[in-house]
Parts: C-alpha cells; sequence; structure tokens
C-alpha cells in the first residue's frame, strides 16, 4: 500500500539522499494539535502503564458530548482505517461500489472481506465530481453497497446530504458507507454530515479524529451507525484497539470550538490562496476542492518525476497521486501548511516553471 506521509521511502525508491523535508503529502491540520493536548500531556503520561478501556469509553465519550450521539451507536477504533476494513468483514455485503478515484482502502478492505467489487472511474473533465442523482441511481441499483468519501480523498469533492438522504430512501436495502474524515474542514460541514444520533439503519459514518485534530500519531476514529449495526460490528471487531493514551485525549477534543472555527478559515483562506497563485501558471492544471488538500496535473515539458525529484531536492515533499486510479497521467497531491512553508511551496513550483530562481530550504527538527 502506498500513502503519503513517507519522503524516506521515496527517496529511497528514486535514488535520492535522504533529506529533512517539508511534507506537503499528508493531510493533516495545518494548525497543529489543539493547545488543550500540551495541557494534558503530563496526564497522557500516566496512561501508559494500565490497560485501557477495552471499548474505547473516551471516543465515545467525544461523540456523546460533542454530537449527542448515544453510545451504543458508535463504535471506536484505532483510526478510521481500523472502522474501513472491519466494515465489509462484518456487515458482508455481497457486492459493493467504489466510485474512483478514491482511497485505495475502501477496495481492499472489501476485497479481502470476499466482497464483489464494482468501480466506476470518475470524468476528469468534470474535476472528478461526483456524477448526478440518476447517474448513481443506475449504479446503486446494481450493487448491495455504495463508498462515498465526504469529501473524497484524493479530489476534494463531496456529494450533498440531500442527494444522500434521497439515495439511501430510494434504496433502503442497500448500505451507504460514508467516509467523513474531512468533513470537519469543510466550510458548511455542521448541517452537511451524517454524524449524528438520527441515522437509517443503512447508513453508517466512518470519522476520524487524526486528520481533524493533527493527532495522526495517536490514532483515533469511530463508526456511526445504527444500533443494529453497530452490534454486527462489535461481533467481530478485536477489542483494546483503542490505547490509553487516544482514549485519554479523546473528551477533551469535543470543546475545541475556537481552535475549530480557527482551522476553518485558515483552510479556506490559503486553499484559495494557493489554488489563485498556482492555477495563473500553464504548467499546471488546479482542481477545485471542499477539504484541506487538492490535486494538480502536471502540464509541463519536464516528466513529473523529474519535478518530483527537484522539489524533494530543494526539500519539498509532495505526494506522487499517480497509484490512484484515474490519476496516472501526471497528477500529484497537495496538503495545506502555515502559510509561511505555503509560500515556499509556491516559489519552488514557480521554479520549476522557470519563472523564479529559489535556493534549497534547510529544515531541522522535524517529527520523523
Amino acid at each position: 500500500m502506498i500513502h503519503g506521509g513517507d519522503p524516506k521511502a521515496y527517496a529511497r525508491v528514486r535514488g535520492l539522499k535522504e533529506r529533512d523535508v517539508l511534507d506537503f503529502s499528508v493531510n493533516l491540520n495545518p494548525l497543529g494539535p489543539p493547545k488543550v493536548v500540551e495541557k494534558v500531556w503530563e496526564e497522557l503520561r500516566e496512561c501508559v502503564i494500565p490497560y485501557p478501556p477495552i471499548g474505547g469509553e473516551g471516543i465515545k465519550d467525544y461523540y456523546e458530548t460533542k454530537f449527542g450521539i448515544p453510545r451504543d451507536m458508535v463504535v471506536p477504533g484505532n483510526g478510521s482505517t481500523e472502522l474501513i476494513y472491519l466494515i465489509p468483514r462484518a456487515l458482508k455485503p455481497n457486492t459493493t461500489l467504489v466510485l474512483e478515484p478514491t482511497y485505495s482502502d475502501y477496495k481492499r478492505a472489501s476485497i479481502l472481506a470476499g466482497v464483489r467489487v464494482m468501480t466506476y472511474t470518475l470524468d476528469p473533465l468534470t474535476g472528478f465530481d461526483y456524477p448526478g442523482v440518476s447517474s448513481l441511481e443506475g449504479l446503486i441499483r446494481r450493487v448491495d453497497s455504495v463508498w462515498l468519501g465526504r469529501p473524497n480523498n484524493p479530489t476534494g469533492k463531496g456529494i450533498s446530504k440531500g442527494e444522500i438522504k434521497y439515495l439511501s430512501k430510494r434504496f433502503p436495502q442497500k448500505l451507504f458507507i460514508l467516509d467523513e474524515s474531512f468533513v470537519q474542514f469543510t466550510e458548511d460541514w455542521f448541517p452537511e454530515t451524517y454524524i449524528s444520533g438520527d441515522l437509517p439503519q443503512n447508513i453508517i459514518v466512518i470519522h476520524s479524529l487524526t486528520k481533524f485534530y493533527s493527532l495522526a500519531g495517536i490514532r483515533m476514529g469511530a463508526a456511526i451507525g445504527h444500533r443494529y449495526m453497530v452490534e454486527s460490528l462489535l461481533r467481530f471487531k478485536e477489542p483494546w484497539t483503542v490505547n490509553g493514551v487516544a482514549d485519554k485525549i479523546a473528551p477533551f477534543l469535543a470543546f475545541e470550538e475556537e481552535y475549530e472555527s480557527k482551522t476553518r478559515r485558515f483552510v479556506k483562506g490559503e486553499r484559495l490562496r494557493l489554488r489563485g497563485q498556482i492555477v495563473s501558471d500553464p504548467s499546471w492544471d488546479v482542481l477545485e476542492s471542499e477539504a484541506n488538500y487538492f490535486l494538480l496535473k502536471w502540464k509541463g515539458s519536464k516528466s513529473l518525476d523529474e519535478v518530483m525529484d527537484s522539489l524533494y531536492k530543494n526539500g519539498i515533499f509532495v505526494r506522487d497521486a499517480r497509484n490512484f486510479v484515474g490519476l496516472e497521467e501526471n497528477y500529484i497531491r497537495i496538503g495545506l501548511r502555515s502559510e509561511e512553508e505555503n509560500d515556499l511551496l509556491l516559489s519552488y513550483l514557480k521554479a520549476i516553471t522557470g519563472e523564479a530562481h529559489v535556493r534549497p530550504i534547510s529544515i531541522s527538527g522535524l517529527c520523523a
């Protein structure tokens, strides 16, 4: 499996000298973790020795406090990826629909669970938007379940709550698996989210606490669904997948309204600023996005490998998106970082196309 966040592996494959880089391949909150994590750090040390609660009670506290979701509708997990693999294994749909390009683990998790996968490739001419409701009706009619990213990774595109409501009522026997790992980055997320205590029996929502709160090293997430669905998931779920540190931190995150609002303002502003700067360069196509990342397509005379190597040698690492189905032709994904770091990225992108000349940056003190 190939994911973002591994510049050392990239250097080994490309035969480059390893160096510290600004990692734009990951899609975490550019503001870093909330300050409350540092405030309670001494308390977290006390969670290392004893066994944590077997069922991830701290994560249940988060969803109960923040969203009013009953605890018996929440399945805590070791990040959203654990739940992605658990759902097809436990709920056992015969067939599923995956709209690509999208997160590759949807397909892999389904195949490993013995689910037959039907794929549909989104149209690059529409910016990889989801197809309209009538097209989705025709596709969903042929399967038992469907995976939908809200917003989708890596395209940053979403499907509206109204469309899902219509489709889920139109097909009450079909399972709708909604991945809302990045939903909190979107501007109008709260009225649009399905993270709710009032879910129909055929919708299950996957949510991550690691992306939005920039805590990927700790691993926290949950699946939210109807009580009957949760009972099925728990019969297949391994015990103790939520460690003590994650269990302790999660409840504190429910009270970070100022941090959340600041994040959404920053992400929207930087996404529009970067896109506006890059889109003027004819060497790049820049897709619109609702999330904290966006796709670029390289159209210059150099190969994309040369472009990525040049960026890496100068301390910039981006996500090679060519291993996503439908993005094989010169796509990269960029996750937002701080304003200063985003400016450095812009300067190097301009240097590649001959608009500017910059010196390699020196980076130290980065977490490996």
